[in-house]
């Protein structure tokens, strides 16, 4: 079963079909799951991090059972993002304990957004956030929150245009190396209805 969320946009007579985002609710697309999951981190990663430590981090947190088990767990949310009926990256949610670190207020953590390189500056990011932020609300959160690489700055500047202000750090540990990332939040009450 899917959850789906559509904007379409008018131009004239023509209807362009903003992002869509479909929640992965089922087992059934666990395989496309993984392989969108290792496409576009290792589009993000491959140049700046040892690629072996890459390949054995997706082999240990991104094994078909351990998504199965993140899948049917109801604190943590995948996400397809599509474009035109094409798949275009994905966003993952994580609420109440399935958070990554524990924030002061009602909170939820966008643990993972990734686009697939030709889909990106085409607005996909922006939406997913924007449907985050949505999902968010409606779940009673005060704080919508992620951590970014710190050496990821065109991403950073993203969150920043955004509205995510930097409040922390944390380690992210990619194999044998441990990243650094920064915490971002945003405040949901600054959304308006």
């Amino acid at each position: 079963m899917l959850e789906t969320i559509r904007r379409p946009a008018i131009v004239g007579k023509v209807v362009f079909m903003k992002p869509v985002l479909e929640r992965v609710t089922t087992t059934a697309d666990l395989g496309k799951l993984q392989d969108l999951i290792r496409d576009t981190f290792r589009d993000t990663y491959w140049d700046t991090t040892d690629n072996r430590e890459i390949e054995k981090y997706l082999d240990t947190e991104y094994s078909l059972p351990k998504l199965r088990s993140q899948v049917v767990n109801p604190d943590c949310h995948f996400y397809f993002l599509k474009q035109n009926h094409a798949v275009s990256g994905y966003v993952k949610l994580n609420f109440g304990e399935q958070q990554t670190e524990t924030l002061p207020e009602n909170s939820v953590e966008v643990e993972k957004l990734y686009v697939l390189p030709e889909y990106k500056r085409q607005g996909v990011g922006r939406f997913a956030l924007a449907a985050a932020e949505t999902i968010a609300k409606k779940q009673g959160a005060k704080i919508l929150w992620l951590g970014v690489w710190e050496g990821n700055t065109s991403a950073q500047q993203f969150y920043e245009r955004v509205g995510f202000r930097p409040v922390g750090k944390h380690t992210f540990q990619l194999g044998a190396e441990a990243q650094t990332d920064l915490i971002l939040t945003k405040s949901l009450s600054e959304i308006e209805e």
